[in-house]
């Protein structure tokens, strides 16, 4: 059997150097993980230790040729849910693993959390997928119940009503308490001051270009705008190419990681050669939150996962097949909402 360590994000490379090492002695074989700088493969589990952030029980690995194909891998498990990453140039998400799944078979309470990774592979036209079951600390399935453990008797007192251990509601109290304080708060963003236009994301821009546009279009416009750098290295060193000779002054820019929250404060309308909606359907959208319009960079486009999030995604141009630059889309949507 075959384990992946996902190690913990403070985790450097001379460190993860020195983990192999000292994992090497503990008499477990250990490699890097090719799919990610941040993971070892084991042929045993480790637990409890301050670098791993979790682990999953590597079940198999497979290239299928369709989608089905890989659900019918899924369907030899009780699922409880499934926690898909999928890398670009696959050609099916997250979003279409889960419907079709659903569509014979249903989640479990009981099942099992599973694992489930695909990437273009290097030798083969199919993709190749990894499947796999999240583990607990103790090396169990990570699993839900319906079932509930038998109580014990509460003494009683000449009322029939059990006697209240003062202790035991301080001690639940102080546990309550604990949780609260160890749950962060999701983030919340603050939307631009225009009342005219939306506030505008773009995603990992790659270059100084990409970011000097959408500084341009805040300036010009007065628009909030995010970037959202993915924890991509080559848009960090983008934007630090652009501070060199430039600042974010007069432009009401905000720097991210990940667009996951942001649902929370925006209606989120994403644009993509992959869109199915157009401009017109802009007025079909709640007005109880202010839209944010998603672009994706110019080499790769808006992510799958990204889409999968928003409440529209747009098409600019029916028929075409060429995308268009992503401040380019922008101006075109902002001009269609002008004109209105």
């Amino acid at each position: 059997m075959m384990y992946i360590i996902n190690l913990s994000r403070f985790v450097s490379i001379n460190e993860k150097k020195e983990i192999m090492n000292e994992i090497k002695k503990q008499g477990i074989d250990v490699k890097a993980d090719s799919w990610s700088s941040m993971r070892l493969i084991t042929d045993k589990p480790i637990f409890n230790k301050p670098y791993v952030s979790n682990v999953i029980e590597l079940k198999e690995t497979f290239y299928p040729q369709t989608l089905s194909a890989t659900v019918e891998h899924l369907q030899k498990y009780q699922v409880k849910d499934i926690n898909a990453k999928i890398w670009d140039n696959v050609p099916f998400h997250r979003k279409a693993i889960v419907d079709r799944f659903k569509k014979k078979n249903k989640f479990v309470d009981s099942g099992k959390i599973i694992y489930l990774e695909a990437k273009p592979s290097q030798n083969r036209k199919e993709p190749e997928v990894r499947l796999g079951i999240i583990l607990d600390s103790r090396g169990k399935a990570i699993e839900g119940t319906n079932q509930r453990a038998p109580q014990a008797q509460q003494p009683r007192n000449n009322n029939n009503k059990p006697f209240q251990n003062q202790n035991s509601n301080q001690n639940n109290n102080n546990r309550n308490n604990q949780r609260r304080i160890e749950e962060p708060e999701p983030r919340r963003f603050t939307p631009g001051a225009s009342s005219i236009y939306p506030d505008l994301l773009i995603e990992s821009p790659k270059t100084i270009g990409e970011i000097s546009d959408f500084v341009r279009l805040s300036k010009t416009f007065k628009l909030k705008i995010f970037i959202s750098t993915l924890n991509d290295p080559d848009c960090a060193r983008a934007i630090a190419e652009f501070k060199k000779s430039n600042t974010f002054d007069k432009a009401d820019i905000e720097i991210i990681q990940f667009s996951d929250d942001l649902k929370k404060d925006y209606t989120l309308v994403g644009f993509s050669l992959w869109g199915r909606q157009t401009v017109s359907d802009l007025s079909s959208l709640s007005k109880s939150k202010k839209q944010l319009f998603l672009f994706g960079n110019e080499k790769r486009g808006l992510k799958k996962s990204t889409m999968d999030m928003c409440d529209l995604v747009i098409k600019i141009g029916e028929g075409s097949s060429e995308p268009l630059r992503a401040t380019q889309a922008a101006s075109f949507a902002l001009g269609y909402l002008f004109k209105k």
